[in-house]
């Protein structure tokens, strides 16, 4: 059963993607190019005579985390490593901000995509070459040219905090006092260099102004009475 841009099929992964698969620049005109039969081999600069393949599930094959706490006198730090693959992301807006030249006046891009177009001088371009208002041949019509591997290592949250010595706090009405910092979603590696959003979103597969996970500082006191 083909449903959008997926297909479900016995054998096969859950929220499989069922597409086109884009084979990159003509370098001698600057046309898209696509498989013919949706896989590998002979190529064709009309989408529609471009076949459709399996081109990758949206459902991870492997994910986990890892934790570390490590204490020294008063002083403590832990953190929480998360990380997935083998997964694919399909970024559905991308084709509005990179769209060849046909919506330049709306969605001008972005620095990422600056030099990357095909010109006579730069025949090994990742982009089409751009045609004003037009576009260029469907090159943005759905298929992998906008798809991504979802693989990621995520630094999910570190903790820093110093705990008060009891001598300290003698004389005082407190049992305890703790001060700490905690980060949530402080860094994040992409393995796909040419995915520049968050690659942990949802389980679909696919963004469309998706809004990425915060990232968050946050300073506290913990009072033990």
């Amino acid at each position: 059963m083909i449903s959008g841009s997926r297909i479900m099929r016995e054998g096969e992964a859950a929220r499989t993607f069922y597409l086109k698969k884009w084979a990159g620049v003509d370098p001698q005109n600057g046309d898209p190019l696509w498989y013919v039969n949706g896989e590998g081999g002979e190529t064709t600069n009309d989408y529609n005579k471009a076949g459709y393949g399996l081109q990758g599930s949206a459902m991870p094959t492997y994910y986990g985390g890892v934790d570390t706490k490590l204490s020294y006198k008063n002083f403590t730090l832990s953190a929480d490593l998360t990380y997935s693959g083998g997964n694919r992301i399909i970024d559905s807006f991308a084709s509005y901000v990179n769209s060849d030249g046909g919506l330049l006046s709306s969605y001008p891009g972005n620095a990422s995509q600056v030099g990357n177009y095909w010109t006579p001088e730069n025949k090994n371009a990742r982009d089409p070459k751009p045609i004003l208002g037009k576009g260029n041949k469907n090159g943005t019509s759905f298929s992998t040219r906008y798809q991504y591997k979802g693989d990621f290592v995520r630094l999910q949250t570190v903790r820093f905090s110093y705990r008060v010595k009891p001598e300290f706090l003698e004389g005082t009405y407190l049992k305890g006092l703790e001060f700490y910092m905690l980060g949530n979603n402080v860094w994040t590696y992409n393995f796909d260099k040419n995915y520049k959003g968050d690659p942990d979103f949802n389980i679909g597969g696919e963004t469309s102004f998706t809004l990425p996970t915060l990232r968050t500082y946050s300073f506290g006191v913990n009072v033990n009475l």
